[in-house]
């Protein structure tokens, strides 16, 4: 607000409300565009794109948890650099985590990926932190966790032959968390269409709203 006040030469003491940019002045003039989003140009294909994407990561978690953990779902850009988000709550962190709950994280961070392909036949490519998130989870189980068929031993992957190895077992727990990820949205493919719909309509949910409609 007030890098955006010096552009228009208004003094900062004396701001109105309508002195307040809006997402739309700030994509054309405060950033000059970069990584924000303007509203006026997201379609109604994007709308749907992004729900089914959202909805995927809230229903993967609330099915492999057992509850949602929700605060809200929306699809409305907000300027943020994304189209949408899941925003969950702070609940109470494990100070440590086993091998299967962390590979439950990989698969609520592929969800969104996997409810583009089974809705939409392929997945785009909006998917870099979801996919960070899981890479960096899985290199760890592989190097540093014990957890994976390389064995126990803490391995540096920096570089020779050992590299190859840790990236060949990263893509193993990968590729099975999303197999098993998709196996989740395909069975429950009709509960989601329905929470999807509800999402495009309202463009943001809460918890309660997602198990009204679920249920």
């Amino acid at each position: 607000l007030i890098k955006h006040a010096k552009n228009k030469d208004i003094d900062i003491k004396t701001i109105k409300e309508c002195d307040i940019p809006t997402i739309k002045d700030m994509t054309n003039s405060l950033f000059n565009g970069d990584n924000m989003i303007n509203p006026d140009n997201i379609s109604e294909e994007d709308l749907k794109k992004t729900a089914i994407h959202e909805i995927g990561h809230a229903f993967v978690r609330y099915k492999l948890f057992n509850t949602p953990g929700i605060v809200k779902i929306t699809i409305n850009a907000e300027g943020r650099g994304t189209l949408g988000y899941v925003r969950y709550k702070n609940e109470e962190g494990k100070y440590t985590q086993g091998k299967n709950y962390l590979l439950n994280i990989i698969k609520v961070s592929l969800a969104g990926m996997a409810s583009e392909e089974i809705f939409n036949g392929e997945f785009e490519n909006g998917n870099t932190s979801d996919l960070e998130k899981a890479t960096e989870i899985a290199r760890n189980m592989v190097t540093k966790w014990g957890m994976s068929k390389l064995g126990f031993g803490r391995i540096d992957d920096s570089n020779g032959p050992i590299a190859v190895k840790v990236q060949e077992e990263i893509n193993a727990i990968l590729s099975e968390c999303y197999k098993d990820t998709k196996k989740i949205i395909e069975e429950n493919k009709n509960s989601m269409s329905k929470i999807i719909e509800f999402l495009i309509k309202e463009k943001e949910i809460t918890e309660e709203q997602f198990l009204e409609v679920l249920n």
